[in-house]
C-alpha cells in the first residue's frame, strides 16, 4: 500500500465516511476523478467545521452558508444536508430557539461531528438549564 492510499485510509477512517477508487484503476495517483473527489471531500470538511463553529457562535448565516458549501462539495459528508436544512426550517433567533437547535443536532445529527464539537454543543444546552 503507498503512502497515498494509507492516508486516504486515514482521512476516510477519521471523518467516518470511506472513499472507495473504481476498481477499473491500478493506480490511485494516476486516477485524476478520485483525486478531484478527495479535494472535494476535504473542502467538504472544512466547510463543516466552519459551519459547527458559526453554529456555537449562533451566527445563522455563517452556519447556513458552511453547510450549504459543505453539502455542495461533498453530499454525502455526514449530516450536512440534514443541518442545512434544519436550520434553514428552524432559524433560531434567541438562546432559547438555539438551545433547542443543539439538542436537535446532537439527538439527530451527530454522525460523524467532530467529539470536541459535541462537547461544546453539550456545554451550550446545559449552560441553559
Amino acid at each position: 500500500m503507498n503512502e497515498i492510499q494509507k492516508k486516504l485510509q486515514l482521512i476516510a477512517f477519521e471523518e467516518s465516511a470511506p472513499i472507495t477508487l473504481p476498481a477499473k484503476e491500478k493506480s490511485i495517483a494516476s486516477n485524476e476523478e478520485f483525486q478531484r473527489l478527495v479535494s472535494k471531500r476535504l473542502t467538504a470538511v472544512d466547510f463543516e467545521k466552519a459551519g459547527f463553529e458559526s453554529i456555537l457562535k449562533k451566527d445563522l448565516k455563517g452556519a447556513t452558508e458552511n453547510f450549504r458549501s459543505s453539502y455542495t462539495n461533498y453530499p454525502k459528508l455526514h449530516n450536512v444536508e440534514e443541518i442545512y436544512n434544519l436550520l434553514n426550517l428552524k432559524k433560531p433567533k434567541n438562546d432559547a430557539e438555539w438551545t433547542t437547535l443543539y439538542k436537535s443536532i446532537i439527538d439527530t445529527y451527530s454522525w460523524g461531528m467532530p467529539v470536541e464539537t459535541r462537547n461544546k454543543l453539550l456545554d451550550a444546552i446545559s449552560k441553559t438549564k
